[in-house]
């Protein structure tokens, strides 16, 4: 296929397409209707298992091999980062204090 402007475009609507289906189709479907209240409740865990899918890996993992030890930086500044933000309840504060750490314990 030849790379062009009617090709980009073509591409970029069926691209939009398909990202629009698959987020409207629910609300389409799930409007004026009352959902179970199990569902309601479990659905409200969706937005933190999503959250530690994408950054367990970042910590809990060196070039693919779980690694637990003192030598991981990033389980290290993610572990004083929960007792700050568990402490101090402050988002903007708990990120500071992320950033700061793992600069510090890159630099050691």
């Amino acid at each position: 296929m030849e790379i062009n402007t009617a090709n980009v475009l073509l591409l970029i609507l069926g691209i939009s397409v398909f990202t629009y289906i698959p987020r409207s189709l629910p609300m389409v479907y799930l409007s004026g209707k009352e959902l179970p209240m199990w569902l309601t409740e479990w659905m409200k865990f969706i937005p933190a298992g999503i959250f530690a899918a994408l950054i367990c890996p970042g910590i809990f993992t060196d070039n693919g091999k779980l690694n637990l030890s003192f030598s991981n930086i990033e389980l290290m500044a993610s572990i004083i980062v929960l007792l700050i933000s568990l402490k101090k309840k402050s988002l903007g504060f708990s990120i500071v204090v992320g950033v700061i750490t793992i600069t510090i314990l890159m630099t050691i």
